[in-house]
């Protein structure tokens, strides 16, 4: 079994994004809240980013994504995944037709024997330390609840299914992107 890792290639990657519309409270959190907004969601690059710098992901936390990857991601009907229209805004022009994608679905699917788990002597929280995925606890999660999600106790970690990773890394348009297919027996990163 595998899941992958999809986001914006930070190595390659000239461009960096802050939401600057006083609207981020709707998305921000892990928890799902379904709101919707008539009006695009505003990121902006202060660093002398160009329109043409700007790929089918922009990463601030949350995902800025291009409409062919959100169409591609919601036909799998996602559960937990929250989208907004997005436009980002760079030195040269507004990069519009956008989505922003809130993935709230936190799944527990941490694999605690094998992960390397501290709790805090302070806060008495749990601190993951190295991150695997439990197959067993995978399986047992519906297709649409595994499409895109964070791992309780990690949520700083968004992840994506076999399946959706199939069809984005079959498509050239996405070739830009930072791409991986994980096996379920393999160290998942935290971020």
């Amino acid at each position: 079994m595998y899941f992958s890792l999809i986001t914006e290639n930070y190595f390659t990657s000239r461009v960096s994004f802050t939401c600057v519309d006083g609207r981020e409270f709707f998305y921000s959190t892990n928890f799902y809240h379904p709101t919707t907004s008539n009006n695009s969601i505003v990121w902006k690059d202060f660093e002398g980013g160009k329109v043409t710098q700007v790929g089918p992901i922009a990463d601030n936390g949350d995902l800025s994504v291009n409409s062919q990857f959100a169409q591609k991601l919601m036909s799998f009907d996602p559960y937990a995944v929250e989208v907004y229209p997005s436009k980002l805004e760079l030195e040269d022009g507004v990069v519009e037709n956008r989505y922003l994608l809130a993935i709230n679905n936190i799944i527990d699917v941490l694999d605690y024997e094998k992960s390397d788990i501290e709790i805090s002597p302070r806060s008495g929280k749990q601190i993951v330390h190295i991150l695997y995925l439990s197959e067993k606890k995978l399986k047992k999660i519906p297709l649409e609840q595994r499409v895109a999600f964070r791992v309780k106790g990690v949520e700083t970690a968004m992840f994506f299914c076999e399946e959706f990773f199939n069809i984005i890394d079959s498509d050239s348009r996405f070739n830009s992107l930072r791409k991986e297919k994980i096996d379920i027996n393999n160290r998942a990163p935290k971020f």
